[in-house]
């Protein structure tokens, strides 16, 4: 039998023991079963960030523009109408609403008086049980909205002041004038980097962490076959190989872990209609099954009990979760960052620019497996001499 022939029956039967493992099947099924889950939620319509309730204290024009113009816009914000300012109150007190905008009775002139005072009562009440930062993203939209009707009142109060009297030009030319403006379209326009088209559309932003909690479910994989590895080395297992090669089936091991995990979750990204082709998605993903086996092999380096590396992997995981572009991108440590192989992952997904990247982190983290392997062994072998 050849020495490749030899390392791919050890390959297959390493791989063939995680498959038998129960938690190891669990965690596979993780995959899918997130996939699911979020496609799911993401597809009910009664889904999003926030849901806020638009209520009014009597029918006006004005507001019914503002508040269409709110529930027509795809957004990750849900909006319901409650013609009950009372109800729209109590929806918020009894949580069936997180906040409740209500737009006063004779808005239009309360938002005239608004301008002209310059320093006047609100218009809009805003009731809500905490002040959160999505609430406060969401003033935004609520500013936006307004902002039409909004700016006319301060064109038109500006010429009234400072021109003309509405006796000379009477309001309904005055707006039709105004209506007449040339405007322009979208003011910010979205292109995506190495986007051969250009979009401007609006992401789902509920789909976008899937792919990280993905990534997160496969270095959990290649760090549970770390500690089958160090489970075996307890055992004695590999007591008959010397102390420098025993970093191949340590390294087979994660392999096996990351590269049934990678797999699955190819299959379940592009079932499920999120990926972006099957040709940009492989590549990142046999990349990333090597550079997670590469990280889960330094710690069967450094780590000499499974105990200690299953207490650990928890603090791994929230490490790469808050440092890796799944929700949020830090960038006050990227020097930790850049040690992830989840951070280069996430990002050669979407630009094929990190492929370089993420080959470079593969060079780096084998050269420092290379290395310490060199080191702890000669340690190993000098303590057994002694």
């Amino acid at each position: 039998m050849t020495k490749f022939n030899r390392a791919l029956v050890w390959f297959l039967m390493l791989t063939k023991r995680l498959i038998l493992q129960w938690s190891f099947i669990i965690m596979l099924c993780a995959i899918p079963v997130v996939v699911s889950l979020t496609n799911v939620i993401v597809s009910d319509d009664d889904t999003g960030i926030l849901h806020i309730a638009l209520s009014y204290e009597e029918e006006d024009e004005t507001v019914d523009k503002i508040i269409k113009k709110l529930m027509d816009e795809d957004s990750v914000i849900q909006y319901s109408l409650v013609p009950s300012v009372e109800e729209a109150r109590q929806g918020v007190k009894n949580q069936t609403y997180d906040v409740a905008w209500i737009f006063p009775g004779d808005f239009k002139e309360k938002m005239d008086e608004y301008i002209k005072s310059y320093n006047g009562e609100p218009f809009i009440e805003i009731f809500l049980r905490e002040e959160t930062i999505p609430m406060r993203v969401a003033k935004q939209k609520l500013f936006a909205a307004v902002y039409s009707e909004f700016s006319y009142s301060i064109f038109k109060n500006f010429i009234y002041e400072e021109i003309v009297s509405e006796e000379v030009v009477p309001e309904q030319e005055l707006m039709d004038t105004y209506s007449r403006m040339p405007r322009g379209q979208d003011i910010i326009e979205i292109e995506k980097l190495n986007a051969k088209v250009k979009k401007n559309e609006t992401s789902n932003y509920l789909n976008a962490p899937i792919r990280g909690l993905l990534s997160l479910i496969v270095m959990l994989c290649t760090l549970t076959g770390a500690m089958y590895y160090l489970k075996d080395m307890q055992e004695g297992k590999y007591d008959w190989l010397p102390y420098r090669k025993r970093i191949l089936p340590a390294w087979a091991s994660c392999f096996a872990g990351s590269t049934l995990a990678c797999v699955t979750m190819l299959i379940a990204v592009m079932v499920s209609g999120i990926g972006i082709g099957f040709l940009n998605e492989i590549v990142p993903t046999i990349l990333f099954a090597i550079a997670a086996a590469g990280f889960g092999t330094v710690f069967c380096i450094i780590i000499r009990s499974p105990g200690k590396l299953g207490a650990l992997i928890p603090g791994i995981l929230i490490v790469m979760l808050a440092l890796s572009p799944i929700f949020f991108n830090v960038r006050a440590i990227m020097e930790v960052s850049y040690m992830l192989p989840t951070y280069h992952y996430l990002y050669a997904v979407h630009n094929k620019n990190y492929y370089l990247y993420l080959m470079l982190y593969c060079v780096i983290v084998y050269a420092v497996i290379f290395v310490l392997n060199i080191l702890v062994s000669n340690i190993k072998s000098n303590k057994s001499i002694l």
